[in-house]
């Protein structure tokens, strides 16, 4: 899946067409939010596979049903917390989608990791690699100023959320916010030393993949 500060920077871009308020770039987080890992003190956990949707078996690549989510959340769409989190699944297939076709491949039934430079290596993690190099090129559109202004929060929001099955208390959407405004403000100077994609190749998916959005999007509407 694609770093909070990629999540994040989409949302904003795609916001400034939508002007669906600060409800829609929660909602484009909100299915990484009750992992356990990215907001402390969140008041209970859900597993990955239950917000993203992702019942595949073990091994296989992950994939969100977007069909499932749309089966049950089709008439709450107009919800910007619900069409957030829409988004955000869809993103996480567009971004795996494009690392599976692209940088894995399976030689003598080993699977291997195709580098930017074109080095084909069996003792690394393509996982482990596509999210290190994803949460760089986020803390890169953070600090170019791409992730928009900082989210407030709003009962109207928190109202919002109770569409989604997700059993969010008022704390839990603050302690999210206040996550979201950290990783927004973010200004980190980091060296961009990519492994398995090239800057340009980030650049280029992310353009793409938000140009797939907004087809989708302007489809729906």
């Amino acid at each position: 899946m694609p770093s909070w500060g990629i999540h994040i920077a989409l949302a904003s871009k795609l916001n400034q067409k939508l002007n669906l308020g600060d409800s829609f770039i929660v909602g484009n987080i909100l299915p990484d939010t009750l992992n356990g890992f990215m907001v402390e003190n969140i008041s209970h956990k859900l597993s990955h596979s239950k917000t993203h949707y992702n019942f595949e078996k073990v091994g296989k690549p992950p994939k969100s049903n977007i069909t499932k989510f749309l089966d049950d959340y089709q008439d709450k769409l107009e919800n910007p917390l619900v069409l957030g989190s829409y988004i955000h699944l869809l993103t996480d297939n567009y971004f795996n989608k494009y690392t599976v076709e692209n940088h894995i491949k399976i030689i003598n039934g080993q699977k291997a990791v195709i580098l930017n430079n074109g080095e084909i290596v069996f003792d690394q993690t393509p996982f482990k690699l596509k999210q290190q190099d994803f949460g760089k090129y986020g803390l890169e559109l953070s600090k170019n100023k791409k992730l928009g202004n900082k989210i407030k929060y709003s009962d109207d929001m928190f109202k919002q959320s109770l569409d989604l099955d997700y059993n969010l208390t008022k704390q839990d959407l603050k302690l999210i916010i206040s996550k979201i405004n950290t990783i927004i403000s973010n200004e980190t100077n980091i060296k961009s030393n990519y492994k398995l994609f090239s800057k340009q190749e980030l650049d280029n998916l992310y353009s793409n993949c938000l140009t797939y959005l907004e087809d989708i999007l302007n489809k729906g509407r």
